[in-house]
Order: structure tokens, then sequence, then C-alpha cells
């Protein structure tokens, strides 16, 4: 029996003192505009599937988050894991400060959207009057669908989104991983 095995070798490195985005030996530079390129699958509880997407240059960072994801069984049972909580003083429900991971990420409006169309998630009013009113409104809605418990939810994660400016078209996505 002979091993087919095709060889393969890494291409050179090269040391350069240059920034990384100014192109090195005449050679062209590579760009991806900011469109959402990537997309998450998230299951339903009712057996669909919605997509949450995600520009490829934050690739690896939505692949970890889904394998976290799956490793808690989401999809598995029809009980949501991963929530979305827009309050940043989640502290205030113990779980901050018994983290052991947290990531953090700058979104667009659209991801926003994708992200609260695909997750239960609890919309919190201390952003009221820091997000356009339209939007606000329309993530209630998206919160009063998604809501499928009386109680409050224990968290195991949780996803803390938040606008960052005035002008309402970026945000900040905490991951917290209790």
């Amino acid at each position: 029996m002979v091993d087919n095995i095709v060889p393969f070798k890494p291409k050179a490195v090269v040391a350069t003192d240059e920034p990384p985005f100014i192109p090195v030996n005449g050679q062209k530079i590579i760009e991806f505009p900011d469109e959402h390129r990537g997309q998450l699958h998230v299951p339903q509880p009712d057996g669909t599937m919605k997509a949450i997407g995600f520009p490829i240059a934050e690739q690896e960072w939505w692949t970890l988050l889904a394998i976290q994801m799956m490793s808690r069984g989401l999809g598995v049972s029809t009980e949501p894991v991963v929530r979305i909580n827009t309050d940043p003083y989640i502290h205030e429900q113990g779980s901050w400060m018994e983290r052991r991971r947290t990531m953090e990420m700058q979104i667009s409006k659209e991801t926003l959207l994708q992200i609260a169309e695909s997750t239960p998630f609890i919309l919190t009013s201390s952003f009221n009057g820091d997000m356009d009113e339209d939007l606000y409104m329309h993530l209630s809605g998206l919160a009063a669908e998604h809501r499928i418990a009386e109680e409050e939810p224990i968290y195991t994660e949780a996803m803390i989104i938040h606008p960052t400016g005035l002008e309402g078209n970026t945000f900040k996505l905490i991951w917290v991983e209790l």
C-alpha cells in the first residue's frame, strides 16, 4: 500500500518594516469591502434556521462563537441557549463578575438587526434615549416576538449590544461566557 501524500510547502515569510496595508514588492492588496459575506446559522425553536451575516474580516471571531454555541447544544434542543442583552450593566445580574471569557467587537446596524431577528433577547429601556426611536421600537417588537417565558432567564452566556455613537449605525457587541 502506498500513501498518496501531496507535499505542502508553505510560502517563505518575508520580513518587512512596512505596515501590512502597504503593498510589498509591487504586490496588490486585496480589500474586502464591509459587506456581510459570512453567515452564522442559528436553529430556531420551530425548526427553521435564521442566519446572522458578518464581514469576512471577522470570520475567526464568528467561528469561535459558533463553536461555543454548538458545544452548548444550540440546535439540539428547542431551548435557546444564546441570548442578547442590550444592557452594558449585566453585572447587576451577577454574570459579569463571574465571567470566564469575554470577546468584544464593533458591529453595524445591519448585523445588529440580523442577530436580533435570529436570537431571543431582552431589550432594556436604558437605551431608549440613546438609539434611534424607530430602531428601538423595531427591537422592542422583536423582543416581544422572541419572548418564550415569563421569568427572567438564567445566563450561562450573553451577548451585550449597545450603541457606540450618536449616528446610530455602530454598536458594540460583547460576548460573555460564564
